[in-house]
């Protein structure tokens, strides 16, 4: 497996860190932009999922469905399915955030949660790469 350094692997997790950063700061905007802070957790999610792919050297698939993601690292990286309940909830902000929702908007606290769930995959996908 690739370690956290290797170029390829480290352009995917500087990725991931932007996105994490810009959900960070949507929440604590003046007027607080729940549904960007939602969307940047997912690609958080994502783009670590994927930086994973590029260590293990397998191919990047191209889904932003984060369990399929997760299903394809079953056997180089097991230490990913915990995470499987916080995956399934931020797969659906791949797309809902960014149109205008009539359904159910995304609220502070499932926004809060996303940002969450986003900051503790990729600090545990950072650790698995420095193994």
């Amino acid at each position: 497996m690739k370690r956290r350094n290797d170029p390829e692997v480290a352009a995917w997790l500087e990725k991931a860190d932007g996105d994490l950063r810009v959900a960070r700061f949507a929440l604590t905007a003046e007027d607080p932009l729940l549904d960007q802070a939602c969307f940047h957790s997912q690609q958080t999610a994502e783009k670590a999922l994927k930086a994973l792919f590029v260590a293990a050297e397998l191919p990047v698939p191209k889904t932003h469905d984060l369990l399929l993601l997760a299903d394809g690292l079953e056997t180089s990286c097991p230490e990913v399915e915990p995470f499987a309940p916080a995956l399934a909830a931020l797969t659906p902000y791949s797309v809902t955030p960014r149109y205008p929702s009539w359904l159910a908007p995304e609220t502070r606290t499932e926004a809060e949660e996303a940002v969450r769930s986003a900051g503790a995959l990729l600090d545990a996908v950072m650790q698995m790469l420095d193994r």
